[in-house]
């Protein structure tokens, strides 16, 4: 796992690289392997050769996915790839399993103080409901380069209408200034997303999908036609 390798890697003093990331903390969470909240109740140093790292006991408050019980001991690296956790502190862990069979944290992931994590919690709340809202986003772009991570609107198309259909409900809205838009708010469901380009083909101008409570999902759009272009990039046969 490449934030582990980052925190076994990295010594105090050089800079911490993460790989790009998803764009927004509910694809983070969708994907998270252990999340919850808690305080800190006990730090401890220990070294492995020439690395330092923090074992770090905390006090659950609430878990959202792959952790149960009332404590975890987390570990964590002292370097810029580590989580500098302090004392008597609530934060939102964002957590894996290490090779070592060991809970981690780390800089690259969204473990962070609790009173800043105001968006995550709300999504990890959403994300255990059978009801909670969910959220569709993306860009239309006239560059499909803009569609290999880390995305971006290279090109941005604005004032283009994007209708969200579920059932016989309807959602309406245009692309912004950066060619962004979202729905936000929406109940779970089955839902097909078009882009009002009727000189495009049907598959690059339309992507169905499933969402769960809580989930969310980005679409992105190339506005210029292009055969082997599918709302992704795929490589010319």
């Amino acid at each position: 796992m490449l934030p582990l390798l980052a925190l076994l890697l990295t010594t105090p003093s050089q800079a911490c690289l993460c790989n790009p990331g998803p764009r927004t903390p509910c694809e983070k969470n969708m994907s998270a392997e252990i999340a919850f909240t808690g305080q800190v109740k006990e730090i401890h140093r220990y070294t492995i050769g020439e690395f330092e790292f923090l074992r770090v006991r905390i006090e659950i408050d609430e878990a959202f996915k792959g952790i149960t019980g009332k404590e975890a001991v987390i570990h964590t690296s002292t370097s810029s790839c580590g989580v500098p956790f302090e004392l008597n502190r609530r934060y939102l862990i964002d957590a894996w399993i290490s090779d070592k069979g060991q809970l981690t944290t780390g800089a690259c992931s969204r473990t962070q103080f609790l009173e800043s994590a105001s968006e995550d919690f709300e999504n990890l709340r959403n994300l255990n409901r059978t009801d909670g809202p969910v959220k569709v986003f993306g860009f239309a772009t006239a560059n499909p380069f803009g569609l290999v991570i880390p995305y971006r609107a290279a090109a941005p198309a604005p004032n283009l209408t994007i209708t969200l259909r579920s059932g016989e409900r309807q959602w309406q809205t245009t692309t912004d200034t950066n060619g962004e838009y979202a729905f936000t708010g929406i109940p779970p469901g089955e839902f097909q997303l078009t882009i009002n380009l009727a000189d495009l083909p049907e598959k690059q101008r339309t992507h169905s999908f499933t969402l769960k409570s809580g989930e969310c999902r980005g679409a992105y759009f190339i506005t210029v036609p292009a055969a082997n272009i599918f709302g992704h990039l795929h490589a010319s046969p």
